[in-house]
C-alpha cells in the first residue's frame, strides 16, 4: 500500500490547478479520467473483486464512501463473482461481472448515490466496456491499402463504437515492424494510436477507422513525425488537440492538420510524474 498524489495540470499553462490525495492506494491500481465523475467529486476503481467509491474532501484527500460485493458464487461452478472495470458513464458506474474462474462476464450499473443499492444487469456476454457501457468484443484485423501489406492487428469493438487496438505494420523497405498503439476514442468511429518505438509510417500519431464486418482497419495521419521516441500521446477533451511525451520534453499538436507540434509544458519535464490521461 502506499499514498498517491493526483495532480491535475491547466493544459494552457501546465500549471497545477488542484491536487488530491488518495491514501493507501493499492500500487497495481490505474486509474483514467473516466474513473472519476464530470465533476472530480468521486472517484470508483475495483479491488479484490469489488466495486469501491470514494469522494474527495475539502482538503483534496479521497476518502472511500462505500463498496459493492458480488454476490457470491456462480450457479455453474466456475467460481466466486467478481467485479472490475468500473467507469462513469451517464450519471452511473458501470462495470463488468464475471466468474473468478473465467467465462464470460456481464455488465451491470449501480447508482453512486444510493450507497448499499444493488447493480443491475445490463446486457449479457461482455469482458470490456465501451463508453456507454456496451459490451465489446476482440477480433483480428488487417490493415487496408498497399503500406499494410501483410500487415495485421487487434481489434476491440462494440457494435455502437471501437474501444482499442493495435496495429503491428511491417514496412517494404526494411521489413521491420512498426507498432501503433491505440487507446484513446476521438469518436464512435475512431481511435487514436501513437506510434510505438522510432517507426512512423502513419505520422506520430495516427487516426484508425474499422469495418468491423469486413475485419478490416484503416489508417491515416494525425500528427505528423517527430523526432526522438514518443512515450506517449494524450487526446484533449475536445478531441481537437493531442500532448505528446517525447524523450525532448512536451509537445501540443493540431489533430489532422498537418502542422508541426509545438513545445509546451516545461515543468512537466521537472516533476517526474506519471501522466495518466488529459482532464
Amino acid at each position: 500500500m502506499t499514498t498517491t498524489k493526483l495532480t491535475v495540470h491547466d493544459i494552457r499553462t501546465g500549471r497545477p490547478t488542484f491536487t488530491a490525495i488518495m491514501p493507501g492506494w493499492p500500487l497495481r491500481t490505474r486509474l483514467g479520467r473516466r474513473s472519476f465523475s464530470p465533476d472530480w467529486s468521486t472517484l470508483v476503481w475495483d479491488n479484490n473483486c469489488e466495486v469501491r467509491l470514494a469522494k474527495r474532501a475539502g482538503d483534496g484527500t479521497y476518502r472511500q464512501v462505500g463498496a459493492w460485493q458480488p454476490p457470491g458464487w456462480t450457479s455453474r461452478g466456475d467460481g466466486p463473482l467478481c467485479y472490475w472495470a468500473p467507469t462513469f458513464s451517464g450519471g452511473r458506474v458501470w462495470l463488468v461481472v464475471g466468474p473468478t474462474g473465467g467465462g464470460a462476464g456481464k455488465v451491470a450499473s449501480f447508482d453512486p448515490a444510493a450507497l448499499g443499492s444493488q447493480p443491475r444487469e445490463e446486457q449479457a456476454e461482455a469482458v470490456t466496456l465501451d463508453a456507454e457501457g456496451h459490451g465489446a468484443t476482440r477480433i483480428d484485423v488487417v490493415l487496408n491499402g498497399r503500406e499494410g501489406e501483410g500487415s495485421s492487428g487487434t481489434l476491440v469493438a462494440s457494435e455502437h463504437a471501437l474501444v482499442s487496438a493495435e496495429v503491428r505494420l511491417t514496412t517494404d523497405t526494411n521489413a521491420t515492424s512498426v507498432l501503433y498503439d491505440c487507446r484513446e476514442r476521438v469518436d464512435h468511429r475512431t481511435l487514436l494510436c501513437f506510434a510505438l518505438g522510432s517507426g512512423q509510417v502513419y505520422g506520430a500519431v495516427a487516426l484508425l477507422t474499422a469495418d468491423r464486418g469486413a475485419r478490416t482497419i484503416a489508417l491515416r495521419q494525425g500528427v505528423p513525425n517527430v523526432k526522438g521516441g514518443l512515450r506517449g500521446a494524450y487526446l484533449a477533451p475536445d478531441h481537437k488537440r493531442v500532448a505528446l511525451h517525447t524523450d525532448d520534453g512536451w509537445y501540443l499538436a493540431d489533430l489532422g492538420t498537418g502542422r508541426q507540434p509545438r513545445k509546451a509544458f516545461p515543468q512537466l519535464d521537472t516533476e517526474g510524474a506519471e501522466v495518466l490521461f488529459w482532464a
